[in-house]
């Protein structure tokens, strides 16, 4: 009997053991993805001084008190799962991938009719959720965090300022979106500034690459109020960026390449991407968008022929979408980063190579939100399987002491 007890024992600590191991290896791939994703998740192009890896991060409209105000305590539960997943594939990205530069094309919140003070919460957790989280990894490595504090410490006056510079590309791009300052009726004044103050200037152009006299330029520009705005200010300020780049792409020529971003997506025809195009203006003498699912034919051919960019990036449709425009420019439409969308990052390359640019695009995903949810509960349910298995083998031990100790009394 004696025998046979040890025997089992062994066995299920064994069992125990193995099926530990197994949930172990697969919490470490989980979190860990873009390393074992060779195909999807990998630059094709090694870090060089004549290659750019750009990382695109479309849509993750984080949520906040409206929908805890709405669902209790499921909503405050919601928001922190969103939190996790976000911060997950951003970590993956940022310590794996190591790109040169992360574009984020808008829609980083769920609702611009959020209060000041909830606006505030929601940079403060956008901050910890899109940003390095080890600070002395990321001075270890050298690694830009994407955090202002972070990057100040690696690097001094960077992000501020809209004029071209030889200065190390920024690492984390913040474009607005219409669920941060609303279509171009609701981009007023005060929602603009909010954004910018809290994420920067939108209408900038950084050096991406420059080999002999050829120049490859990020152009970003607020693609909320170039159909019109409530800001005026801004309106002129997008509008001055685009006549800016347009006279540089008259004087270099073929020297300069554009590459645009956006987040609002170019016009083209029904059935191109899964949106349709769509504008509701606004009635009166001065129509402004209400809605929108891509900028007018008219902004659209004005930005195609006086930019003339080769790639154009955005988002504002989840569903992703590539379209070749027969003024030649490719716009990718970036696929979201949400988790019904199986937290998509685009990924991006230029590389200069006997004396040609080359272009690379692809998506890397993760797994929809269902996935996840079912492994988390799956490693959960072991963990207490585990621990039940634990508490019942010592409630056996105490019995079985006890019963040796009353039997001895007794004998």
């Amino acid at each position: 009997m004696a025998k046979r007890a040890s025997s089992n024992t062994n066995w299920c600590f064994r069992f125990l053991a193995f099926g530990s191991l197994l949930v172990t290896l697969s919490v470490v791939y989980m979190a860990t993805y873009m390393v074992f994703s060779p195909l999807s998740c990998h630059w094709s192009t090694s870090k060089s001084a004549t290659s750019r890896r750009i990382a695109l991060i479309a849509d993750p409209q984080m949520e906040g008190d409206t929908k805890v105000y709405h669902q209790g305590q499921y909503g405050l539960l919601n928001n922190y799962f969103n939190d996790y997943y976000f911060t997950l594939i951003f970590q993956n990205v940022h310590y794996f991938l190591q790109p040169d530069t992360i574009y984020m094309l808008g829609d980083l919140f769920s609702s611009q009719h959020v209060s000041n003070e909830e606006f505030d919460v929601r940079v403060e957790r956008y901050n910890r959720n899109f940003s390095g989280l080890f600070k002395w990894i990321n001075r270890l490595l050298q690694l830009r965090s994407g955090d202002l504090k972070e990057e100040e410490y690696l690097q001094k006056n960077v992000r501020s300022e809209t004029s071209l510079r030889n200065l190390p590309f920024p690492y984390l791009v913040n474009l607005t979106g219409n669920h941060d300052i609303g279509y171009g009726i609701e981009a007023s004044f005060f929602r603009v500034q909010r954004f910018i103050g809290a994420f920067g200037v939108q209408n900038r152009k950084d050096i991406i690459l420059e080999k002999g006299n050829k120049k490859v330029i990020a152009v970003t520009l607020n693609s909320m109020v170039l159909d019109g705005a409530e800001d005026k200010a801004e309106f002129r300020a997008t509008w001055d960026m685009v006549e800016e780049v347009r006279k540089m792409k008259q004087s270099m020529k073929d020297d300069l390449e554009v590459v645009l971003f956006i987040h609002v997506p170019l016009h083209k025809p029904k059935g191109a991407c899964v949106d349709r195009p769509y504008i509701r203006w606004s009635e009166g003498e001065e129509k402004l968008p209400i809605e929108q699912n891509m900028l007018s034919p008219r902004v659209s051919q004005i930005l195609l022929d006086q930019l003339k960019p080769k790639y154009i990036f955005n988002g504002h449709d989840h569903f992703g979408c590539k379209y070749q425009h027969k003024e030649g420019a490719m716009e990718i439409t970036v696929k979201s980063v949400q988790g019904d969308f199986a937290g998509n990052v685009g990924l991006f390359e230029i590389e200069s190579k006997n004396g040609q640019l080359e272009y690379k695009y692809k998506d890397c995903e993760y797994y929809p939100t269902k996935v996840v949810v079912g492994f988390l509960g799956g490693v959960a349910a072991w963990i207490a399987f585990v621990i039940l298995v634990i508490v019942l083998r010592i409630i056996k031990f105490v019995l079985c002491c006890e019963f040796i100790s009353r039997k001895a009394k007794n004998d």
